[in-house]
């Protein structure tokens, strides 16, 4: 492992896609959610024009899509109106750019999904289908050799970032 300092994120090298934490599907490529926090304008007395700040836990619709090469079983589980696990476990690769070392690390996203919408691709010979199915994320934890970087779970009222929980204390003022 690189040393901090020198750590250069190079390549992802490879992933897999599992469906819950043991099936693994065929894919052809996997779109990771952005996340957006809702926002609240502040304005007013000795404050110098407007401010649009983060409303605490609150984010906007965060969805991922799952590309597939041809038709399977797996796209027509994602379809089901039933909250689903996918993890995405992946190799990054990393440059030591003091010792000259290559390396590799450990990436997990953990989700879970209820579907949106599915895109069966087109037919032609010889090539994928590139079907696809969107699906809305409701929990999203992202793990990069390791350590935990966040984790949201709008359902469940979770924030965290870095290991501090951002929504402790609204869930202590709401009593869950």
């Amino acid at each position: 492992m690189a040393n901090e300092l020198n750590r250069i994120p190079a390549v992802l090298v490879d992933y897999a896609v599992y469906l819950g934490n043991s099936r693994l599907i065929g894919t052809g490529e996997v779109t990771l959610p952005s996340i957006n926090a809702v926002t609240a304008d502040l304005e007013g007395a000795g404050i110098g024009g407007k401010v649009e700040l983060p409303v605490l836990g609150k984010f906007d619709s965060m969805t991922t899509s799952i590309a597939f090469r041809t038709l399977e079983l797996a796209m027509s589980e994602l379809m089901t109106p039933v909250a689903k696990d996918i993890t995405v476990r992946a190799s990054q690769q990393v440059y030591d750019g003091a010792g000259g070392n290559l390396s590799t690390e450990g990436l997990v996203v953990q989700m879970r999904v209820m579907p949106k919408a599915t895109d069966h691709g087109s037919m032609k010979s010889g090539e994928a289908m590139d079907g696809k199915v969107e699906l809305e994320v409701l929990r999203l934890r992202v793990s990069v050799g390791g350590r935990e970087l966040y984790e949201i779970d709008k359902l469940n009222c979770i924030y965290r970032v870095n290991g501090v929980d951002y929504s402790a204390s609204i869930r202590a003022d709401l009593g869950i």
